[in-house]
């Protein structure tokens, strides 16, 4: 295996993490201002994405697009600042192996698992939190949904993957000791 090419294409992630996660909160000030000019799409659709396991209460016929709009935003605004800061942190972890650090250190396993426990949080949360401030927004109408979609299924592999990387701290240290 090439190490150096390794190295230079994590380099070149980490700036592409750090470009989505630019474009991701140039994104937020889009969407509220496409809210606030009148210009937002507003989708009559239960749910944010897509879901392997969910259920949804009520209807959303009873609420206004001006409400749904608001939820929308509030709820993707969120996913999306959650998001930016979850790319720059797994771009750091990129550019310490660019840098020639070992990607087997605690620093680096804290940061791929603060990302892995931020991406299944916001898989969990994002849902609901559209379905409370939605409900909030109405206080004679009611809608729930929960759904659990492939961010979640993502997180737990990036949790597997932090133990794997657990695991080889655990063996260069062992390595480190034998030699």
């Amino acid at each position: 295996m090439n190490v150096r090419r390794f190295q230079n294409l994590c380099g070149a992630l980490n700036w592409v993490l750090k470009f989505m996660a630019l474009v991701a909160v140039v994104s937020i000030f889009v969407k509220i201002s496409s809210y606030l000019n009148g210009t937002f799409e507003v989708s009559r659709d239960s749910s944010l994405g897509f879901a392997l396991i969910g259920s949804s209460s009520g209807s959303l016929a009873k609420f206004t697009n001006s409400q749904i709009g608001l939820a929308q935003i509030t709820a993707e605004s969120f996913g999306l600042f959650v998001a930016a800061i979850l790319l720059f942190i797994g771009s750091n972890v990129l550019l310490d192996i660019w840098l020639e650090k070992t990607p087997f250190s605690e620093k680096q396993t804290r940061r791929l698992s603060i990302v892995s426990f931020g991406i299944i949080l916001l898989a969990l949360i994002q849902e609901p939190l559209y379905s409370i401030i939605l409900s909030f927004a109405s206080p004679s109408a009611n809608f729930f949904s929960f759904k659990i979609g492939e961010m979640f299924i993502f997180g737990l592999l990036m949790l597997c993957m932090t133990g794997m990387f657990k695991y080889g701290i655990a063996l260069q240290k062992l390595s480190d000791d034998t030699v």
